[in-house]
């Protein structure tokens, strides 16, 4: 008899505990009230958790009139070129995923680069982004680009590519965002 008053206090234990994490919800700055609700928490948690493991290395293939050669780490601290006109395809910074047009007259050294470049997005959820240099001098992070995460300012990759390229970039930022989504917390603002 006294197994069985065990039992149920443990069963109501575990349900007032399971329901008041449905119910704590969390604070998310997309939302007009800033609120989201804990069950949805709950249910995007393995799928948000996969998507931003996803974010972490981006792959882009490239095909066209075009040479590229280099590596980065962080914008900052750079040396290459990408010159030409190539169609890109592949995943790409902040859930960046399809292809695009890619016109290209980027050279770097260390903090300096001269970038006149621009992308045009031909399908999927590639953003258009565009670069005018005036003159070869240092990185400005107030470009449009890097504000609204068309391209990331962090990133350390690499490029190469004659007609036929590839670049691979590792997206630190967005491991921070792994690693913290792991605990409940979005750093990125961009769980679903």
């Amino acid at each position: 008899m006294k197994s069985n008053w065990f039992r149920r206090l443990g069963l109501m234990a575990l349900l007032a505990s399971s329901s008041s994490a449905f119910a704590a919800g969390s604070f998310d700055s997309s939302t007009e009230d800033n609120f989201r609700a804990g069950w949805i928490d709950f249910a995007m948690y393995v799928p948000n958790r996969l998507i931003d493991l996803a974010d972490v290395i981006s792959i882009e293939f490239s095909a066209g009139a075009a040479a590229k050669a280099g590596v980065q780490v962080t914008r900052f601290c750079q040396l290459g070129a990408d010159a030409g006109e190539s169609y890109l395809f592949g995943s790409s910074y902040a859930r960046q995923y399809g292809a695009g047009l890619l016109n290209a007259d980027h050279y770097g050294v260390g903090f300096y680069n001269y970038n006149d470049s621009y992308f045009d997005r031909i399908s999927g959820s590639m953003r258009n982004y565009v670069f005018n240099a005036d003159f070869f001098g240092p990185i400005n992070p107030n470009e449009v680009a890097y504000r609204e995460k068309n391209i990331d300012l962090w990133s350390i990759g690499a490029k190469a590519g004659l007609l036929l390229g590839v670049n691979v970039e590792f997206h630190p930022i967005s491991l921070a965002d792994f690693i913290t989504g792991l605990v409940g917390y979005d750093l990125e603002g961009d769980d679903l």
